[in-house]
């Protein structure tokens, strides 16, 4: 932004920034700003509301918005215009403007996305029109900006939506900094571990300075303009698999008991209600052995365009961090979580309602789940792999893993402790008592006759069978995940390490003899332990446990800010 630029050449300036819309009467926050009183490339805070003026920050149905989330900005109070003048000077069109059902008094609905940050000031997150939607997906354009100003060679930025609407791509523009020469690869190499796969522009190019309308806002129809000479010649569109959306009319057959009759036609206006969408989620998750976002389906429409999101998400395992959860913490602390054997990023969703909002979610996918590169056989050498990627996103303050992943958590601990303090680790239901007893059965997974019975122990029956007869590159490349999982469990040797653990164990799991211990085995490896308990058994964590287990992971990072 200008203003810090501003106050380092004039460090005694005195630098209000005033925001307000001009309906209500052209302020409504204000926030003095001193040199070097704020991050670069963190946005400028607006302020608090003037005397005066009351200010809530709303949902779309009207709710208020919990701490640190964004939400549209409503004013009250003795700003709060009456509506425009026609040209006899009377009060006509009212936009925006109703009353407050709560307390009757005038209002304006700003239009405004923005938060409130942790030390009450106002945070501008950009337009609420700034939405567009492709692919199914509804997409911030402010967000992206934002993403791309926070590269240390951006000074600014702009995306917009170019193309029609059977070929949209998203394309940008940035300014860069005295001396950088674009990078457009790295640049949406580090977007990719930031925004979604669907979210990063297909095009960037550089330019003096953003385009602005009159009124000095940016113009992002220009910015598309600038992109709409070039041919798209490869423009990332997410083709619909063909075994996924076989495996798509199969469910819905098998839901609903018959053939599906229109394929353009979307499952609602095929005579499916809420209930049979519930179950068609449930029914595609075992048959493609990866959970399915309740989401996916209700908004996907058609089988194909079903297909469309689940292959998706599916591809959205290449990147290296799969970003769940973006958050707003201005105090470097994440949460990073790793899937248990043949598990998924993806099952961790379940957790985020239970967890702050402020809180940035990352998944680490196992190499090779996506069917791109060879899996890992050592446990040692995932926490290698997933340090390097921590390093290279978000500072870690908790590191949670389910299963297998629990002693890859404690791994990558303990491989980030050289860098100083080592975060945090939350294991659900590893067992180090159990490690030494896993040899027999693992060494015989090589046997295409042994692998199915270890599997049994580990995943729901339907999803071994769909592994077994898997054919498409989704799915056959899970038993090689699987497999390699088997044989990092049983080559791993656990030493003590400095990190701190907390074991979460389900209650109605059976861990035979080594359940007899509370703390499953950590407590000869970790330098403290706690143990929660929650009331599941192992494999439905994610489903019947997810509250608790969210609960947790909560009290968890909060111990670490108190720390």
């Amino acid at each position: 932004p200008p203003a810090p630029r501003l106050l380092e050449r004039r460090p005694g300036l005195a630098v209000v920034n005033g925001y307000g819309p001009t309906e209500n009467t052209v302020f409504t926050t204000c926030e003095p700003l001193v040199a070097g009183g704020f991050p670069s490339r963190t946005p400028l805070p607006v302020g608090r509301p003037i005397r005066g003026t009351a200010l809530r920050i709303l949902e779309p149905d009207g709710r208020p918005t919990p701490l640190g989330r964004f939400g549209e900005l409503v004013a009250t109070g003795a700003g709060v215009g009456l509506g425009y003048l026609d040209e006899e000077g009377r009060p006509t069109r009212r936009e925006g403007y109703d009353l407050d059902p709560d307390t009757g008094e005038p209002r304006y609905r700003t239009g405004d996305r923005v938060r409130w940050r942790m030390d009450g000031r106002l945070e501008f997150g950009g337009r609420i029109d700034a939405q567009v939607k492709i692919g199914g997906r509804r997409i911030e354009l402010t967000a992206i900006d934002a993403a791309l100003r926070a590269d240390p060679s951006v000074r600014d930025a702009c995306v917009s939506v170019q193309g029609d609407a059977s070929l949209p791509r998203l394309v940008g523009l940035v300014v860069l900094e005295a001396g950088v020469e674009l990078d457009v690869d790295r640049l949406r190499a580090r977007l990719e571990t930031r925004l979604a796969a669907w979210e990063v522009p297909s095009r960037i190019a550089s330019v003096s300075e953003i385009p602005a309308t009159a009124n000095g806002k940016p113009d992002r129809a220009a910015v598309a303009a600038r992109f709409a000479s070039e041919t798209p010649a490869a423009v990332p569109v997410v083709a619909s698999d063909d075994e996924l959306h076989a495996v798509v009319r199969r469910s819905v057959e098998a839901v609903t008991g018959r053939s599906i009759a229109d394929e353009d036609a979307t499952l609602l206006d095929s005579g499916l209600d809420s209930l049979d969408l519930l179950r068609l989620a449930i029914e595609l998750e075992s048959r493609i052995a990866r959970p399915v976002r309740l989401s996916d389906v209700l908004e996907g429409g058609t089988p194909r365009a079903i297909a469309d999101r689940i292959a998706q998400d599916i591809d959205r395992e290449d990147a290296r961090v799969v970003t769940l959860q973006p958050g707003a913490s201005t105090a470097s602390r994440s949460l990073y979580c790793i899937p248990g054997v043949g598990g998924t990023v993806f099952s961790f969703d379940a957790i985020l309602p239970g967890l702050p909002s402020w809180l940035p979610v990352y998944g680490l996918p196992y190499p090779g789940t996506a069917g791109t590169e060879a899996p890992l056989r050592r446990v040692e050498s995932l926490a290698e792999v997933f340090a390097r990627r921590i390093r290279d996103t978000a500072p870690v303050s908790v590191l949670v893993g389910y299963s297998l992943g629990g002693f890859v958590a404690f791994e990558t601990a303990r491989e980030l402790a050289r860098d100083g303090r080592a975060p945090k680790v939350v294991v659900v239901d590893s067992i180090p008592a159990a490690l030494p007893t896993r040899t027999s059965l693992a060494s015989r997974l090589a046997s295409g006759r042994a692998w199915r019975l270890r599997l049994r122990n580990v995943l729901p029956r339907a999803v071994v069978d769909r592994i077994e007869k898997a054919q498409g590159r989704p799915l056959q490349s899970l038993r090689s995940v699987v497999a390699a999982g088997f044989n990092a469990i049983r080559s791993y040797d656990p030493s003590p390490a400095e990190v701190d653990v907390v074991v979460v164990r389900t209650t109605r799991t059976d861990f035979h003899a080594y359940g007899d211990a509370p703390d499953l085995g950590w407590a000869g490896l970790a330098a403290r332990v706690e143990i929660v308990e929650i009331d599941c058994e192992h494999l439905e964590v994610f489903r019947a446990g997810s509250m608790g287990l969210s609960r947790a992971i909560r009290d968890v990072v909060r111990s670490t800010q108190r720390g």
